[in-house]
């Protein structure tokens, strides 16, 4: 069977209330020691990391507080429900088991589609037989229209842009990764947002299916964490700039509006053909709000391997960077999306130099060690990682989601030394736009959790 997912709303309240205690002890120790001028040398940081904890404390309020959206009302209801929703699949040397689980997954919803389009994208791997086992799959719910379509190998966007471009009836895009696999409730609680028509695009919350691996569940919490915290206060505030590509939804005619600039963004006079989510993203936060629906899950196969994982962050790093470019270009300087996005920056570009200069060149150099600055971090970590433990799965025990968040601070080590200096490295090549992951084949597949293929 197919994992789901769900929210623990009364260990959230319980978590949020210890958060705050803890905040509020932290805080009083701090504004203490800014206040007292006498004191320098150590405590030289107080400041920046007064702020940085300042900043963290106003989006976990904001993230804490962030709730799904909900339709009671018949009407609206019932205008969601005559939405048409079109997903578009492209697909490129996928793991056949994994394409196969994600379609099917698509056709069991408790709100399905009206059409579901395929487009392999000139795949040198055979799709064949898949392609024939949706096919018997499909003709079991004649209400759903479903294509698959063969194509050259162009990238992703163009992928997109043909499942876009055969339905011009469509009011929801929704667009989804091949290696996917959607919670029976996902687009049900994702189409909610669209209730409300000034929102332009729902986010869905993205989970590890591969959850075996040690390194793929210390990245899934350091990925959950990113969405129910920075996101979700993102969301509260409207302004979300990154949707995940595995699965997020869009009014059709903010994408319909958008298609020559997306089939055609070059960045440092190359073709840009990463970053698509953010793209389309920015695209629907111009015309509108951007909202994160945390009680729609989908489920994606995250690398197992160092190198995989570290050839996905330096992708996602220079998608990133060129994002940058236009979000300050584009975005209105009133808005808090503009703000938040520049604070981004700040607080990466302050960390990374007091990171260097705390950790590497003082010791170095004087023989200090800020012992405490450790601390702090690891503090961070955990108030971050607690936010995991806020979704249940039906394939994980809380004792082994708690046993992930234990390791949280393996994670933040792993950022400081490995990531952080990845992101400079990727900053100063992001004009290198191929897509770097999967050109000689499947990186991953569904191999480790091949029983969830299994009729239920």
């Amino acid at each position: 069977m197919i994992p789901r997912a769900y929210l623990r709303p009364r260990l959230g309240a319980g978590i949020a209330v210890l958060l705050l205690l803890v905040g509020l002890a932290w805080c009083v120790r701090h504004v203490l020691g800014i206040l007292d001028l006498s004191e320098s040398g150590e405590n030289s940081f107080t400041l920046l990391w007064a702020l940085v904890f300042g900043s963290l404390v106003f989006h976990l309020v904001l993230a804490w507080t962030h709730r799904p959206f909900v339709v009671t009302d018949a009407d609206e209801a019932a205008a969601l429900d005559r939405l048409r929703v079109t997903i578009a699949v492209p697909a490129y040397n996928e793991d056949p088991a994994a394409l196969a689980l994600a379609l099917r997954s698509v056709l069991e919803q408790t709100r399905r589609p009206q059409r579901i389009h395929v487009v392999d994208d000139g795949s040198t791997s055979d799709l064949s037989a898949t392609e024939a086992e949706f096919a018997r799959l499909a003709a079991q719910y004649p209400d759903v229209e479903t294509i698959w379509t063969r194509t050259e190998n162009r990238g992703k966007r163009h992928a997109q842009i043909e499942a876009f471009a055969a339905d011009p009836a469509a009011d929801v895009f929704a667009t989804m990764d091949s290696d996917t696999v959607l919670d029976p409730h996902c687009i049900e609680n994702g189409l909610h947002p669209f209730a409300q028509r000034d929102i332009t695009s729902v986010a869905s919350v993205i989970l590890a299916y591969n959850n075996r691996n040690l390194f793929v569940r210390i990245t899934d919490s350091w990925l959950l964490a990113f969405q129910l915290v920075v996101r979700a206060a993102m969301s509260r505030l409207g302004c979300v700039l990154v949707n995940s590509g595995n699965f997020s939804m869009y009014r059709a005619h903010v994408v319909r509006d958008s298609l020559p600039s997306y089939a055609n963004e070059t960045f440092g006079g190359s073709t840009v053909m990463f970053s698509d989510d953010s793209l389309l993203t920015l695209f629907a936060h111009l015309r509108g709000r951007t909202v994160q629906q945390e009680n729609s899950f989908a489920f994606t196969v995250l690398p197992e391997k160092v190198s995989h994982h570290l050839r996905q962050q330096v992708r996602w790093m220079r998608g990133s960077t060129i994002r940058s470019v236009w979000r300050f270009r584009y975005l209105p300087v009133k808005g808090w999306a503009y703000w938040e996005h520049f604070a981004a920056w700040v607080n990466f570009t302050l960390i990374t130099i007091a990171f260097f200069v705390l950790m590497i060149i003082m010791p170095i150099m004087y023989g200090a060690f800020y012992g405490y600055l450790l601390l702090f971090s690891v503090l961070i970590c955990y108030i971050t990682a607690a936010r995991y433990l806020v979704v249940g799965r039906t394939d994980q025990s809380l004792a082994f989601q708690v046993g992930t968040v234990a390791f949280a601070p393996v994670m933040l080590l792993w950022t400081a030394v490995v990531l952080r200096p990845l992101r400079l490295f990727s900053i100063a090549t992001c004009t290198r736009t191929g897509w770097g992951t999967r050109g000689a084949g499947v990186e991953v597949g569904v191999a480790p959790r091949r029983e969830l293929l299994e009729p239920a």
